[in-house]
């Protein structure tokens, strides 16, 4: 699967918008319709997409995107899909791959090169990434399992068939499949992370989170270094991806964000958003609603 889709010819300076240190939760993916992005990771590697085109990234990374207005033209959607979905599907998509089973595949890290991929938009991806966008965006922002709304666990919602048709052209190649296999399987940084924005409204602190994983305090902090990690970053992290994601619906202002992330003084939010994503809530909300 090819990293770099096209090139962008112009005879105008196409303009860069610089977004660094996103951390990537969950499963991501990413609907490129005009304009360009190039994606690094923390080692240097990169990719380069231009629209039409469709990206997968791989949850548990931090990465810096330049997104590239080419011909005064960036249009992109994102959608990041939950653990619950990615379980519930990976079944079935070894079920159409049948050559491909969970025993079979070495999910192991095999470095960021593996760990992001394009592939050009297929008929009909377009019309389904844009439904499931809306009904995604319809639901609640910090509901986590969006896609579950069958009675038997072992139904295929509406959802989860249209995301199964988006994400079916990765899962034919071994190292796409590697990301999702990859999926179903929590660091101890995730399992932090996602119990702190399931309950965002708390106020957390380490020893809470520690009991709740039945562990003692010094063995937690320890564990996350080991990871290269510490519980002040996760809870950053946590505030940050929270106000990133509602920035991208446009409907809150900057100082009920502050508030809903836990920042008495939008100020202050504002200063700490910048020094975290290298720009500003307002350019951010402009970025991603373009």
């Amino acid at each position: 699967m090819s990293s770099s889709l096209s090139d962008a010819n112009n005879n105008i300076e196409p303009e860069r918008v610089l977004l660094k240190n996103m951390y990537i939760t969950n499963i991501t993916l990413i609907k490129l319709n005009k304009g360009g992005v190039v994606i690094k990771s923390s080692d240097n590697r990169t990719i380069e997409c231009f629209g039409e085109s469709l990206i997968l990234l791989d949850k548990n990374q931090v990465l810096s995107f330049s997104f590239i207005n080419v011909n005064e033209h960036l249009e992109f959607k994102i959608i990041d899909i939950s653990h619950a979905a990615i379980k519930k599907i990976l079944d079935a998509l070894i079920v159409i791959n049948g050559n491909l089973s969970i025993d079979s595949i070495d999910a192991k890290d095999e470095g960021p090169s593996d760990r992001m991929f394009c592939t050009p938009l297929r008929p009909g991806m377009n019309e389904a990434f844009d439904n499931l966008y809306q009904r995604l965006k319809e639901t609640s922002m910090f509901e986590r399992d969006c896609f579950s709304y069958c009675k038997d666990k072992t139904d295929i919602s509406h959802q989860e068939f249209t995301l199964m048709f988006l994400l079916y052209p990765f899962s034919y190649y071994k190292e796409g499949f590697n990301i999702l296999t990859r999926a179903i399987k929590s660091s101890l940084r995730e399992k932090t992370y996602n119990m702190i924005i399931n309950e965002p409204s708390k106020a957390w602190c380490l020893d809470d989170v520690a009991s709740k994983l039945y562990m003692s305090r010094s063995s937690f902090k320890r564990k996350l270094a080991t990871e290269g990690t510490s519980f002040s970053k996760i809870y950053l992290d946590v505030r940050m991806s929270i106000a990133a994601r509602l920035l991208r619906t446009g409907d809150y202002k900057i100082s009920q964000i502050a508030e809903i992330c836990g920042y008495n003084r939008p100020s202050y939010f504002i200063a700490t958003f910048k020094k975290y994503f290298q720009i500003t809530p307002y350019n951010f909300m402009k970025l991603v609603n373009h």
